[in-house]
């Protein structure tokens, strides 16, 4: 009897028949289904260490070419501890302990711009009382008595309006100065035209709250105190009546300035 003459009367066989339909089904599906290394095909694989690629999946097999750490290979498949592999044209193995599955780094983002802090806004000079500059002779106690060695004063270019801070280093028949630091000596430098020069200027001392008149010249010479300012020495800085310590005497250019820089500051 053919199995087709009788599925029609007897429900054993219409069981029988469901459950092998059933299970072709469950076969073909099965059999559609890629193998897992299959699915690996298409991936790709970071060398962990310095290997090599080999011809045939075995430790002494020819090696085709080194794959030094950091290399990225296109993965074909795995079987037990090797992984089949490509790298450019080349097709080869590598052991699965020498390499691993690589893992694209999400993209970083652009860091965010800082956000800059507003400016400060620039510092004022330093109110000094008193309106008309002062002329005062060095042959006074209290002239000289002004500016004592180590103290730092404020001193202003006449022509060119620049300040800068300056240390009293001593003072016998004049004042020996130097810049207190290397802005200030940078200032120095600039009111006298990026270089040095023994040319005498017209320029107001700052002290007890009043201005004097005074003049300088800007050469390094001398003796310092040796503190980092950039200035290898001292510079003279002239009252009314005050000599050079070379010849003793009065020098004309420096009380020309003195006069001038006293005559700006009555205006």
């Amino acid at each position: 009897m053919r199995l087709t003459e009788t599925c029609g009367t007897s429900p054993i066989l219409r069981a029988l028949k469901r459950a092998m339909c059933a299970l072709m089904a469950l076969t073909l599906i099965v059999a559609l289904m890629p193998a897992p290394a299959a699915q690996a095909a298409g991936r790709s694989l970071i060398v962990k260490k310095k290997t090599y690629m080999r011809k045939k999946k075995a430790a002494n097999s020819k090696a085709l070419r080194t794959l030094n750490k950091g290399t990225r290979i296109a993965l074909i498949s795995k079987s037990g501890a090797w992984y089949k592999v490509k790298y450019g044209a080349q097709v080869g193995y590598v052991l699965s302990s020498k390499v691993s599955v690589y893992v694209r780094k999400p993209a970083k983002k652009p860091p965010k711009k800082p956000v800059k802090p507003p400016k400060k806004p620039p510092k004022k000079p330093p109110t000094i009382s008193g309106s008309a500059v002062i002329m005062a002779s060095w042959n006074n106690a209290s002239t000289r008595n002004l500016v004592r060695s180590g103290k730092v004063v404020l001193i202003t270019d006449v022509y060119s309006g620049r300040t800068f801070k300056a240390r009293c280093v001593n003072g016998h028949l004049h004042m020996d100065m130097e810049p207190a630091t290397a802005a200030d000596t940078a200032t120095l430098k600039r009111i006298y035209g990026g270089g040095w020069s023994w040319n005498r200027r017209p320029i107001w001392i700052h002290a007890k709250g009043n201005r004097y008149a005074a003049s300088m010249n800007g050469m390094p010479h001398g003796k310092g105190t040796g503190k980092a300012n950039g200035y290898d020495g001292v510079f003279c800085v002239h009252f009314k009546d005050s000599r050079t310590h070379g010849t003793k005497k009065i020098d004309p250019l420096h009380q020309k300035a003195v006069r001038i820089a006293y005559n700006r500051g009555q205006k």
